[in-house]
C-alpha cells in the first residue's frame, strides 16, 4: 500500500483493483484446508465473511463451541442492552491448527460498544442568522466565533463554494455507528439557511447489521451532523450514509461487516468517514483483533480510499499524571486521524481533543521524522513517563466546536472531533473532484503525502499546556508560533507535528496546488 500512497514512489496513485488485492490477502490453500477439515470433524461448515476468504463465520451451539475450543462458555449480560453475550475463561485449539489461525472472536474477551464522541446543546432561539459581517482578522463571518457553519469553514480553510463536477467514480461514504438516520427534510432546511446556493443537496442510505434506515424518519444527532456538513461542504459529491445496527451483533463484528461490504464492491469509496471509536486498551489483551481491523483499512487505502476517523473526545489526563487513554481506530497507522480546534481570530486546540501514542501499533515510517523532531523539543522526562514509541496521532485537525446542526426540525449546536473529521473528509472529497477533473488519481491513503509534500499546506495551531496533548514545555512569553492568554500558558507548535493537533489545519488551496503539480522524477 505504501508504494501507491507515497508521492516519492513511481507507483504513486496506481491503486489496486479488487482482483489485485485478492492476490495479497487471500489465505493459503493449505490453511483453508486445515481449518475447514478441523471444523468438519465437529459437523461445522464455515461461511466466508470477507471478500477474499480470510475470515470465516461459524454458527454453532453452546455444546459445539465448548467441544470445539475445549472451552466453558458462560452467558454475561451486555452492559448497555438486554442482549446476552458469551465468554469463556480460556480455550484451546489443536496444535496443528493453531499456526493457521490469526484469532478467534469472541472467546475470552468482548469489546464494548464504541463510545459516542460528540456533545449537543439546544440553540436558544431559531431566529434567522445574523447578517454575515466579515472579521478583519479571520476573514470569516462574525457569527463564527459563537456558531460554526459551512461558510465559516470555507473562509477558515479556503474551501471553494463552487460545486464539484459530476464524476462517476468520486463519492463520500459516512458511517454512523449508533444505528442513526439523517432526515432529508432537516438537510433541506439546513442548506436553505447555511448554503442557499445548493438547491439539490441529497444523500443515499444503506443499512448494515439490521439497522432501520429511512431518510424521512426521526434523525439522530451524529448522523445529522455528518450528513449536513458532508453535503454542505463537499457540494455535489455523491454522499452515502451507512448506518450500523446496534443489537444484532457486537460492535467489532458490525465494523468488520461494514468494511467487508465496502471491500466487496468493485470500486471502493473514494472517501470513508467514520464516527466510532473505542479506548485502545479494550484491545490490548486481544491485539490481533485490532490488527485485523486495521489491516482492513489498509486494504481500503491500497484501493484508493481515504479512511478518516475522529481523534476522540476522551477526558484524558496529562502524560505526567500517569494515565493516558488512547483511542482506536484513531491509533491505526492506516487511517487519517483528525483532532479538534476552536476559535476564529486565534485557532487553538479544542478542550475535548486528545492525542497520544499507541500501545498496540508501532510508529510507521511516514511519520518517523515528524515525531522524532517533536520529541526532541519536549521535556526530558517525557519519554520515560509515557510510551512514545507507538503510532502517534492525531495526524491533522479541524474546527470541532459549536457546529450548527438541524435535528428533527430543531436547531442545535454540536461539538466533538466527529465534526472535525467530517469537515476534513469533505475537504478531501473536493480535492478528489479536482484531481479527477485533471485526469489524476484520487488521493487514497493520505498520510505519506501529508507528512511529506503535503505538510506545507497546514496551518500551525496554538497548543495549551492544560489541554489533553501534554508532554510539552511550558512557556510564559509570546513569540512566533505561540500565544499567551489570560488563563493558560502555552507551548510552541511551529510548523511541525504535536500531540494536540497533529500537523495543524488544512488550507484547501495550498494542498490543491501541491497535489495537482506535476510529480518530480
Amino acid at each position: 500500500m505504501l508504494q501507491v500512497s507515497d508521492p516519492a514512489s513511481p507507483s504513486y496513485g496506481q491503486h489496486l483493483s479488487k482482483p489485485q488485492m485478492a492476490q495479497y490477502v487471500a489465505p493459503e490453500a493449505e490453511s483453508v484446508k486445515v481449518v475447514t477439515d478441523w471444523l468438519a470433524q465437529y459437523g461445522i461448515t464455515p461461511q466466508p465473511s470477507s471478500p477474499f476468504g480470510d475470515m470465516l463465520d461459524i454458527d454453532v451451539s453452546l455444546d459445539q463451541a465448548n467441544a470445539l475450543f475445549n472451552a466453558n462458555f458462560t452467558p454475561y449480560p451486555h452492559g448497555l442492552s438486554n442482549a446476552t453475550e458469551w465468554r469463556t475463561p480460556s480455550y484451546r485449539v489443536p496444535a496443528d491448527v493453531q499456526p493457521h489461525l490469526l484469532f478467534i472472536y469472541p472467546t475470552t474477551r468482548l469489546i464494548p460498544r464504541p463510545t459516542s464522541r460528540a456533545t449537543m446543546q439546544n440553540i436558544a432561539k431559531s431566529a434567522n442568522p445574523p447578517k454575515r459581517q466579515l472579521s478583519k482578522r479571520a476573514r470569516a463571518p462574525s457569527h463564527c466565533a459563537e456558531t460554526m457553519t459551512p461558510r465559516c469553514l470555507q473562509a477558515l480553510y479556503n474551501i471553494p463554494s463552487t460545486v464539484a463536477e459530476s464524476h462517476g467514480t468520486n463519492n463520500l461514504v459516512v458511517v454512523n455507528s449508533e444505528g442513526e438516520v439523517a432526515n432529508s427534510e432537516d438537510l433541506k432546511i439546513f442548506l436553505a439557511q447555511e448554503r442557499p446556493d445548493i438547491t439539490n443537496g441529497t444523500f443515499t442510505t444503506l443499512s448494515i447489521g439490521n439497522a432501520t434506515v429511512n431518510d424521512r424518519g426521526m434523525s439522530g444527532a451524529l448522523a445529522s451532523l455528518s450528513i449536513e456538513y458532508s453535503v454542505g461542504l463537499a457540494s455535489n459529491v455523491p454522499t452515502t450514509l451507512i448506518s450500523m445496527g446496534q443489537k444484532s451483533k457486537d460492535s467489532v463484528r458490525m465494523l468488520m461487516e461494514v468494511i467487508d461490504t465496502l471491500l466487496e464492491q468493485d470500486d471502493s469509496p473514494r472517501v470513508l468517514s467514520m464516527d466510532l471509536g473505542w479506548d485502545e486498551d479494550a484491545f490490548e489483551q486481544i491485539p490481533e483483533v485490532a490488527h485485523s481491523l486495521c489491516n482492513r483499512f489498509m486494504q481500503l487505502g491500497a484501493r484508493g480510499t481515504s479512511v478518516i476517523f475522529p481523534a476522540g473526545d476522551l477526558k484524558a489526563d496529562a502524560y505526567n499524571s500517569g494515565s493516558s487513554r488512547i483511542a482506536f481506530p484513531a491509533s491505526c497507522p492506516y487511517v487519517t486521524t483528525v483532532g479538534g480546534t476552536q476559535g476564529v481570530d486565534l485557532e487553538t486546540v479544542a478542550p475535548f481533543s486528545v492525542g497520544g501514542f499507541s500501545n498496540i501499533f508501532l510508529r510507521p515510517d511516514y511519520q518517523r521524522q515528524a515525531i522524532t523532531s517533536y520529541l526532541s523539543t519536549q521535556v526530558d522526562n517525557c519519554s520515560t513517563t509515557r510510551n512514545v514509541t507507538g503510532r502517534a496521532y492525531p495526524d491533522v485537525s479541524a474546527q470541532g466546536m459549536n457546529f450548527a446542526v438541524r435535528v428533527n426540525g430543531l436547531p442545535q449546536r454540536m461539538s466533538g472531533t466527529v465534526a472535525s473529521a467530517t469537515t476534513f473528509a469533505s475537504i478531501i472529497a473536493l480535492l478528489n473532484d479536482r484531481l479527477l477533473s485533471a485526469g489524476k488519481s484520487p488521493l487514497g491513503f493520505l498520510n505519506p503525502l501529508l507528512y511529506s509534500r503535503g505538510a506545507a499546506a497546514f496551518n500551525a495551531i496554538i497548543t495549551n499546556v492544560t489541554s489533553n496533548s501534554s508532554c510539552v514545555k511550558d512557556s510564559g512569553s509570546q513569540s512566533e508560533g505561540r500565544s499567551v492568554d489570560s488563563e493558560h500558558s502555552t507551548a510552541p507548535v511551529g510548523s511541525g507535528w504535536d500531540t494536540a493537533t497533529g500537523l495543524g489545519t488544512l488550507d484547501f488551496q495550498r494542498l490543491l496546488a501541491i497535489v495537482v503539480a506535476p510529480t518530480k522524477t
